[in-house]
């Protein structure tokens, strides 16, 4: 790289939260990069050539407070690309990257952007077996998948009697996580989903059985329920939750990565207490540096999901709006993936 680019391209977010029903505003706009000079030590410069559209990414683009922590802000909690410039003795200028930490694309500007200065401790080595774009096709849904197919082998629970379930899981976390633990570990699995049309797709993907999300909800106040699941994935939270629970057999495990349906969780100890089901709960972000490079090893060899590479797909930056508010609106399934533009002369 000949100079470093005093602009990037990005896709940004504004909003006047003073306002009860403000507009939101969503643009692609060039804005300023940082001189080198300005930037904190140890801080390396990522050309992203790749991020993605995540469900938390649908809510900071619509400037959901519980998500958007600031603003304006640029969305994408998930990021690939290479180094350009770096201030870090880690990383050198062309190694590939991931961007992973909690705090990107929710309090600080996110992946959805050509360029961006990064603290060193939010890198990872992008896996020599996937591309940026394929890293970004699994991105975060990908690697909670992992995480929580990894709760599921830890607590034992691939060799039970009764079959592993997934709820939720036409979405991202929901799909990948089928297709690791039927096609990868052949485990037999459920899925639970509230789309009819998806059923052919979870199918494919390796569920044996897949139940429509009213059938298979239990809205009574029954503290335990027949044994069905050795244990599984919830990605819905609240009712499908709390049913999912009541029905796991003995020392079950339930890892609980999501909260599509919502973040109640109405049932008694029972399920712990006389049957000694765990509840696992699954944050990507919280790992070690070393965990989180293992785990995405792990996740794009012996557990790569070849499906859910092939069925994602790609869109620009001006085409984001429509698969946010296709999310928002339960319209979409699939990963996508977002495209940068590459910057010239970098």
């Amino acid at each position: 790289m000949n100079q470093i680019p005093t602009k990037t391209l990005a896709f940004q977010v504004d909003a006047d939260r003073s306002r009860p029903q403000a507009e939101v505003q969503q643009r692609v706009v060039e804005l300023p990069l940082a001189a080198a000079d300005t930037v904190d030590d140890n801080a390396v410069l990522v050309a992203i050539s790749h991020s993605s559209v995540n469900y938390k990414d649908a809510l900071a683009a619509v400037a959901h407070p519980g998500v958007a922590r600031q603003l304006p802000l640029v969305p994408g909690i998930d990021a690939a690309g290479r180094v350009v410039a770096s201030k870090s003795a880690n990383w050198a200028v062309g190694d590939a990257v991931l961007i992973s930490d909690e705090a990107f694309g929710t309090s600080a500007d996110g992946g959805w952007r050509q360029l961006a200065w990064v603290p060193e401790s939010w890198l990872l080595p992008l896996p020599s077996a996937v591309t940026p774009a394929q890293a970004c096709a699994l991105g975060t849904a990908g690697i909670t998948a992992a995480w929580s197919v990894q709760a599921l082998v830890d607590h034992d629970c691939l060799s039970g009697t009764f079959p592993l379930l997934v709820t939720g899981a036409s979405g991202g976390v929901g799909s990948l996580a089928i297709e690791i633990l039927a096609q990868r570990l052949g485990c037999s699995v459920t899925a639970v989903t509230g789309k009819l049309s998806q059923e052919s797709r979870l199918l494919d993907l390796g569920a044996d059985q897949v139940l429509l999300y009213d059938d298979f909800v239990d809205t009574t106040t029954r503290p335990l329920l027949s044994t069905r699941w050795a244990g599984g994935v919830d990605t819905l939270g609240s009712a499908a939750l709390a049913t999912f629970l009541r029905s796991v057999a003995d020392g079950g495990c339930v890892a609980a990565c999501g909260l599509a349906s919502g973040t109640d969780l109405n049932l008694t100890v029972y399920p712990f207490i006389l049957r000694g089901v765990s509840l696992y709960g699954i944050d990507c972000t919280r790992y070690s540096a070393a965990a989180k490079a293992a785990m995405w090893r792990k996740l794009t060899t012996d557990w790569l999901p070849q499906q859910g590479l092939q069925n994602s797909r790609t869109v620009r930056l001006d085409e984001v709006p429509e698969t946010v508010f296709a999310l928002l609106e339960n319209r979409h399934s699939g990963r996508c993936v977002v495209e940068l533009p590459p910057v010239p002369g970098v």
